[in-house]
This record gives C-alpha cells, structure tokens and sequence, in this order.
C-alpha cells in the first residue's frame, strides 16, 4: 500500500507564545478523534519553514483509523494579534498545500551524535545519523554518505532496513573534530527505488567544538582572535572585532571586543545568544564570572521590551539563568525581570557573579532579545574571566573598582563581620576633602558602592578605614 503524504510552507509572525493547539491533525472521517502529525517550530519566526513530508498514514494507523470519504487534515493556532509584517504581531501564514502518496521512502531523520555544541572533541568523534523507512517494502543496499568541511565523501552501505522501521546508524568511520571551532557536515542518504527525495539529506549541519577550558584563573582579552566564542540566534547582530558605534566605539582594553553590531544597533525581534567555551569546574569552591561590559538596550519602564541576562547550561541543552544571587558587581538593574535593560550605560564597567557551585563541565552565553520597535546600541563585552574566587580573612579589603573610572560609581568588595562599620574620605590631588560617607557590612562577604557623579576629571585620594585598618588608593576620574 502506498504512503499518503501531506506538506505545506509556512511563516510564523512575532514570537508566538505556542502551546498545545499549534499543531496539524488528520483524522479518518468527521465522527473519530484528531491524531496531531506536526507541531509548529516556533523558533524561527519571520522565516518561510518547510512541515516536511508528513505521513498522513500513519497518524491514522496510530488511532486505528482509515481514509474515508469524509477524511480531514486540520491546521490550528492559538495567537490572537494582529499581523502587521514578517516578523510583527502573532498567529502563521501558509500555502502551497501538497497531498501526495509514495511507495519508497527513506528519510534521514536527524543527526543524533555529535550535538551543535561539544566540548572537547578530538579526532575520532563518532557520527551517528537516525534513518526511517516510512514505507511498508524492505529497502536493500541503502548507501549513506557524508562530507565534513568539503573534505573527500565517505560511503558505508546498510545491507537492509525493514519497512516501517527507524533506527539509528553508527558510521564506521569516525569525525576529526579536534580543530576547535564551527565544523561542515553534509549527510545524505540513498534507496534503489525511493520516490521522495526531499528527505534524503542534511546539508549545513554545524557542530562547535568548543574548548574545554581546565586552567585557571581564564582570561580572555579577545585580542588575538575570537577566543573560541561564537553566536546563533534569530537575528542575530553579535560580532567580533573593534566597535565602532557612535557611543560604544571602542574595547574595554586593547581594540577588539565582541558586540551586537560592532558599527550600529541591534536588530528588531533579535533573540541571539555569544557562547563560551566549555568550563570545568571540578574542585573550584567558590566559581565567579567577571567580565567588562558597555550597554546600551532599550527600556520601556515597567513593560518589557528589550533585554540582556546571561544563561549557563551543564550539559549544552538546557539553559538556566544565571539569576542575581546578591553577591555580584553591576548585576541585573531591572531585579523584576531579572536582565539588564539599561540605556547609556555604554562607559566600560566590571560586571561579576558567583557561578552555581557542584559542576563540573558548564558554558555560559550571553542573551540579547529585542521587541521590534525601537533598537539601540546593544551590548559590548570584554575581559571575561572565570577564578576560583578565595574565601578571605574577615577585615580584609578584597577589591576597588573600576578604576579608572567613567560614571563615578566606585565598587568596593570587603570582608568583615556583619555590622561592622566601613569609612569612606576622599580628597582631591591638593588635599580638599570631596567626599566622606560610611557603610555597615551586611555579611561576612560585602559589595559596597559609591555614587560621586559631581567629580571633575582628575586624580583623588580614597582612604578606607575599618576594623582598626586603613587602606589608600589613588582614583582615576575620565
């Protein structure tokens, strides 16, 4: 018996909110169940997606049911604004509907191992591709292919694969991966007699072999070269090298930094992620993400518009925020939220947080999501490090910064008993008292900061005084 096929194009607008109901059903007459056979991608809005060929006999076959003269296929979406463009307002577009049979099929369903991401790779990677046989015949002598970086082909033959049966094929021959960074592979399949080929190949599969970084501490300038960082996403405006927008025009230390659009703003409805390499953490007690950073995102008030937060994930999959855990420097203004959605802040300042404890192998990104109205200069990084961050004596002066600095906030990471009583006095380079302030130690672990916009340009004196000690600095005001 043949196969009955359904396949259709489609456009999804705005970042649906998709849930159950955003799917295709068959059923076999107008009295039985729906059967779903496609649920929509929501992650690729404003582009012209393709459902693939869609087994309409099967979707029956699973309820029990058979084609009758009353057979239906049922389209649904659940979003209710307006469509105004490509990529604004909610709901789909489709056309060019196809209902079809076929006798032979072979699909190369997707690439099972190795993942977008992995850490580590070396030269012998296996590659490991999942395969159906849709139809009802036995298929003889299946020949699969594939071609990394526009290298030579490598061709394996399956001796035979059962109708309706899905498996996956383990290549004899294996991957070299052990260059870090982006990798080609183009896969393709091949049945005598296959009468659908538009499933037969996967032709621009990326796999990222990241890193594994294990010394530390890191640091990562981005000076000669990307640092094995790299970007995805929908819209997607990062970019390497030297910024050079109006306001965001330069790195935090040398001349190359990553940024969204080095000359420019971001784009509308821009969902993009900048990935790290891979991290492990093993026996670290205290693991800390410190970087710098220039922002500039759009803020609409109380009404979420656009954003930047930071996520980490342990196995390259699922992805977690990394959330303000009251110990960071410069961390999320917007705590409701929790991202960074702050405008003109473009100045170069340190931005750190402690990194969960009790894992081993984690990456890190950095998000930037955009509504599409109004866009702005983005986010700028530099400087990342990743240390072990030492617990120190109480009545110990840890850390002053950033220094130089733009703005006149004045971070100062201190150790003391909670309630102690920290004293601030600066002066100018001639000796004029300009500021005097205190603040109280809230934990055993303090980040205290200053606020003295109303400096000129110049050099002060900073004395701290705490715990019958004194410490003294030379600040730098541009």
């Amino acid at each position: 018996m043949d196969e009955v096929r359904i396949e259709f194009d489609y456009l999804l607008h705005g970042r649906p909110k998709f849930r159950e109901g955003n799917e295709i059903w068959v059923r076999g007459n107008d009295a039985q169940p729906w059967q779903s056979i496609y649920m929509f991608n929501p992650d690729s809005t404003g582009k012209v997606l393709n459902t693939g060929s869609l087994s309409i006999t099967d979707g029956l076959q699973h309820l029990g049911q058979n084609f009758s003269t009353s057979f239906q296929v049922r389209v649904g979406q659940h979003d209710s604004s307006v469509i105004a463009a490509r990529s604004y307002g909610n709901g789909m577009t489709f056309d060019d509907v196809r209902l079809y049979t076929v006798q032979n099929d072979l699909q190369l369903l997707a690439v099972v191992s190795p993942g977008n991401s992995v850490c580590g790779l070396g030269s012998n990677t296996p590659l490991v591709i999942r395969i159906r046989n849709s139809a009802n015949q036995t298929l003889n002598a299946v020949e699969l292919n594939y071609r990394l970086d526009d290298g030579s082909v490598t061709t394996e033959t399956l001796s035979t694969i059962a109708g309706k049966t899905t498996l996956d094929y383990f290549f004899k021959t294996p991957l070299d991966l052990s260059r870090p960074g982006a990798h080609n592979l183009q896969i393709w399949v091949n049945a005598q007699g296959d009468s659908y080929r538009k499933n037969d190949s996967i032709l621009s599969y990326t796999v990222h072999h990241q890193p594994l970084i294990g010394q530390y501490p890191y640091l990562e300038n981005f000076e000669s070269g990307d640092g094995a960082w790299y970007s995805e996403g929908q819209n997607n405006s990062w970019e390497y090298g030297i910024p050079q927008s109006p306001n965001i025009n330069k790195a935090a230390s040398g001349i190359k930094a990553w940024k969204t659009n080095l000359d420019g703003n971001y784009n509308d409805f821009e969902w993009s992620f900048l990935n790290s390499p891979c991290f492990d953490l093993t026996g670290m007690s205290n693991p800390t993400l410190r970087f710098r950073a220039a922002m500039d995102i759009e803020n609409c008030g109380m009404i979420l518009c656009d954003a930047g937060y930071v996520e980490y994930s342990i196995d390259g999959a699922n992805w977690i925020r990394l959330e303000d855990q009251k110990k960071g420097i410069n961390w999320y203004n917007d705590t409701t939220y929790k991202i960074w959605t702050v405008e003109d802040f473009t100045q170069w300042h340190e931005v750190s947080s402690p990194l969960p404890k009790g894992n081993n192998i984690m990456r890190l990104r950095f998000v930037l999501m955009s509504d599409p109205a109004s866009t702005r200069e983005g986010i700028a990084i530099d400087d990342v490090e990743v240390f072990d961050r030492m617990l120190v004596p109480a009545n110990t002066l840890v850390s002053i910064g950033p220094n130089p600095t733009y703005d006149g906030k004045i971070n100062i990471v201190w150790a003391a008993g909670a309630g102690t009583e920290m004293q601030i006095t600066m002066t100018d380079i001639i000796g004029r008292n300009v500021f005097r302030g205190s603040v109280t130690a809230q934990e055993s672990f303090n980040q205290s900061t200053i606020q003295t916009t109303h400096f000129n340009s110049g050099v002060y004196l900073m004395r701290i005084e705490f715990a019958n000690k004194v410490f003294s600095y030379k600040i730098v005001y541009l």
